[in-house]
């Protein structure tokens, strides 16, 4: 998608080539970044990853602090550095939470089976 600058505002310039599908795609995107900022080396803030995320900023540093969160990186310091976090990270981390749901899942066709499913 070609960008263009009109009024100081970022605008797009055609959607003509993308599919309906790849549109709303990208204004979800669009949408769920509003807000955040972003690096140009693809690295958000504490509050950012958070919002992103859908969790608070507490929650976060709960799971940093138990190794159980995303890869984070620490600039400028090791003890008082700013902490950010790569989307990418935060991408793999949420889907790395991904669970099977109970309708698709072996047990759930077993119990089924067993006449215990109705």
């Amino acid at each position: 998608m070609k960008m263009i600058k009109s009024g100081g505002n970022p605008q797009v310039e055609s959607f003509e080539h993308m599919s309906s599908s790849a549109v709303v795609l990208d204004q979800i995107l669009r949408e769920s970044l509003r807000g955040i900022r972003i690096w140009p080396d693809g690295r958000t803030d504490t509050p950012g990853a958070a919002k992103y995320a859908g969790v608070s900023e507490k929650t976060l540093m709960m799971h940093r602090v138990h190794g159980t969160g995303p890869e984070f990186v620490r600039l400028g310091g090791q003890k008082r550095g700013k902490i950010f976090y790569f989307i990418t990270a935060l991408n793999e981390w949420m889907q790395s939470g991904v669970v099977q749901t109970a309708s698709v899942s072996p047990i759930a066709s077993d119990i089924g089976k067993m006449g215990g499913g109705q």
